[in-house]
């Protein structure tokens, strides 16, 4: 419903209770208190039944938005459900990502620090391989 179909049921129903409460109602010229003739009494009746047709097509208006409302809110919270599942699920796949990496990591670690130890040992071999070949040719030259 329009803002301004909205305004207009409120003007028609403000009319309606004016008329209602004696904003327009004529009188039957009887000078006698609470007695109306049967044109009044019908005119009253009718204004009665147009003001309660008039709030039920507002009520019923407003279910149906309420009832709209409600069906568009259900439908984005089930897409932000959807969003946030994808999301989780991207979210599990890189974290299982980075932990790979990290024992591939820790791997290529442990493989530098035992490289690095291989490379003590072979410097300490080089060593004692050239002070055996300084002994040799110094027992080859004696």
């Amino acid at each position: 419903m329009s803002s301004s179909e909205f305004e207009r049921l409120r003007e028609t129903i403000r009319q309606m209770r004016l008329e209602q409460t004696g904003g327009h109602s004529s009188s039957s010229g009887s000078n006698q208190p609470g007695v109306r003739d049967s044109s009044s009494a019908g005119s009253s009746s009718g204004r009665s039944g147009g003001l309660h047709r008039a709030i039920e097509c507002v009520s019923e208006t407003l279910a149906g938005e309420v009832s709209a409302l409600r069906a568009a809110g259900a439908a984005h919270g089930e897409a932000l459900r959807t969003v946030a599942s994808e999301q989780t699920g991207a979210t599990e796949a890189l974290k299982a990502e980075v932990a790979e990496l990290r024992r591939e990591l820790r791997s290529e670690r442990a493989r530098g620090a035992e490289a690095e130890r291989l490379g003590s040992v072979v410097s300490e071999l080089q060593a004692e391989v050239r002070s055996l070949r300084e002994k040799a040719a110094s027992e080859a030259e004696a």
